[in-house]
């Protein structure tokens, strides 16, 4: 159990953080996007605040699902070691 545990935990925070970069991309790729259709005369900038205020809070939200994730990881860790030094 505890070497399957290490096995894992050397490897989640690589997954974590593949995972919120390709986030931050697709993020990245609705801000281009909404910029893309402005520029294109689809989207007047009334309509691309309402689109940006979405995506921003989106993101808001993701970032703080990705700091609980790692504050769990951090107590589970903390347990388990404590757990197996005791």
């Amino acid at each position: 159990m505890i070497n399957l545990f290490l096995k894992y935990n050397q490897k989640a925070p690589d997954f974590c953080q593949g995972l919120f970069l390709r986030y931050v991309q697709a993020f990245q790729h609705e801000y281009d996007f909404v910029q893309q259709r402005i520029n294109a005369g689809y989207i007047n900038q009334s309509i691309a605040g309402v689109l940006y205020t979405e995506i921003n809070q989106a993101q808001l939200l993701q970032l703080q699902q990705f700091q609980g994730t790692e504050t769990r990881v951090a107590k589970a860790k903390a347990l388990l070691l404590g757990f197996v030094i005791n």
